[in-house]
């Protein structure tokens, strides 16, 4: 036993003297190699390669990689570690160094990763009516990523929630202006979502609907206190966005709806009246276009002329809903295009491709079902602005709320919805032939989605 002891004590300090020996004969470092510099969007998979580094004496090498501050590796002791881009606010050069070393010495190199702002939508939520539940998500249009509850997520530290609901958004100057119901007023974001200032309430804006901008101004449409038959008090409020605050109101009994500037005119479709309202901005005087069904909402095409939903309701229905083009020059409706079923609903129903070739409408309604029940039931058809005629895009939705062209790809197109008004709802993206691209859940009734421009 005594002599084992003897031999195991000489094996451990030769094993010993033969490791101080090696480490002796270390006499260069490895040459380290963090990999090519690399250009990603936010939100997508970066992996970081220092394979290529290498000793020349032979000896094995570990590696050690160090991070930007917030950002998180998968391991740092691996030669290919990887992580998920953050979310910038704009384009950001982000340096990761590798450490590599032989057991005796070390060296490194250091890595770039440019992370490029992607271009985003938002999508607003409306919530629950009287409930709150308003929420707004962000939709990275690169990675097809959504990102729910953005906004809370933004306003965390200032402990802000979206205690009204968001009845429509108006997209102005680097600045989201969300139109709020219960309570009434405005809610000013800037591009990334966190508000800037307290929410903005006067007894000037009662029961606002939409809100277009010029120069200095916003104009809200309000409906004041509304009978849903005449709508005799509702308005038009002229909102300066530098002072926010209102300088005068615009009598516009009729319920105007969606707004839209064209030709230097505000034009205001009326969703009580077979009309439609233009005003004179130089002095507020007002004449009207007939229509032949009360109107929601415009689109405004390459021209400076306008498309006008023809919409059929509960309250005023209508044997020519569809699509009614006016010429802004003449202020004239010169032409109208049948389509039954347009939508009325207070929500995103009109959106055109870039080029302005095809418009893509909202066809839906409320439909009782055989146990009594009701559901929103419909599709999106698409219109040919050369040929003027309509096709069927989707059909066959439940719950839809909401149609918008894709801002970064024309040959995508995003429709949202939900069928409940307490839970969440979707988020679909189909191609150009009507085929289902992906999936996501989104906020409460979702109205509402805007591109964020990136310069």
């Amino acid at each position: 036993m005594k002599k084992f002891s003897q031999l195991l004590t000489l094996l451990i300090l030769f094993v010993v003297a033969f490791t101080a020996c090696d480490d002796d004969n270390i006499t260069s470092a490895p040459i380290a190699n963090a990999g090519d510099n690399q250009q990603v969007y936010e939100g997508g998979e970066v992996t970081l390669d220092a394979s290529s580094s290498y000793d020349d004496e032979g000896y094995d090498i570990s590696y050690t990689w160090t991070a930007p501050d917030g950002i998180t590796l998968s391991a740092v002791d691996t030669a290919q570690p990887t992580f998920t881009a953050p979310e910038v606010s704009e384009d950001t050069e982000l340096e990761f160094i590798v450490t590599v070393d032989n057991g005796g010495l070390s060296t490194q190199a250091s890595v770039s990763v440019n992370v490029l702002q992607s271009e985003v939508a938002y999508v607003f939520n409306y919530g629950s009516w009287g409930n709150g539940g308003a929420s707004i998500d962000r939709f990275n249009l690169e990675t097809g990523v959504i990102s729910n509850q953005y906004y809370q997520a933004q306003n965390s530290e200032l402990a802000l929630e979206l205690t009204s609901n968001i009845q429509s958004v108006c997209q102005y100057n680097g600045n989201f202006y969300l139109i709020a119901n219960e309570s009434d007023g405005i809610i000013v974001v800037d591009d990334q979502l966190v508000q800037t200032v307290d929410a903005i309430a006067s007894d000037d804006i009662v029961t606002p609907r939409f809100a277009v901008a010029n120069g200095d101004y916003l104009y809200i449409s309000c409906w004041a206190n509304p009978d849903y038959d005449v709508m005799a008090d509702s308005y038009i409020a002229k909102f300066n966005v530098t002072t926010n605050e209102v300088e005068e109101t615009i009598s516009v009994p009729g319920g105007p709806e969606g707004l839209a500037i064209a030709n230097g005119k505000l034009y205001a479709a009326l969703n009580y009246s077979y009309q439609v309202a233009v005003i004179d901005l130089s002095d507020n005087s007002i004449s009207y276009i007939e229509t032949p069904a009360v109107s929601s909402y415009f689109l405004k095409d390459n021209s400076d002329n306008l498309y006008v939903a023809l919409v059929s309701t509960y309250s005023d229905y209508s044997e020519a809903p569809g699509l009614g083009y006016i010429n802004t020059t003449s202020n004239t409706l010169e032409e109208t295009y049948y389509l039954d079923g347009v939508s009325s609903g207070y929500s995103s129903i009109l959106s055109a491709n870039s080029d302005f070739s095809t418009i893509y409408v909202l066809a839906s309604g409320w439909v009782q079902l055989e146990d009594e029940s009701w559901a929103n039931l419909g599709g999106v058809q698409k219109f040919d602005v050369a040929t003027g005629t309509f096709s069927s895009f989707i059909s066959g939705l439940s719950g839809v709320n909401g149609v918008c062209v894709n801002p970064a790809d024309d040959s995508q197109v995003f429709v949202f919805g939900g069928g409940s008004s307490t839970e969440g709802g979707f988020f679909d993206v189909y191609y150009l032939d009507g085929l289902l691209k992906s999936q996501d859940n989104c906020g409460i009734s979702p109205y509402w989605t805007l591109p964020l421009d990136v310069e």
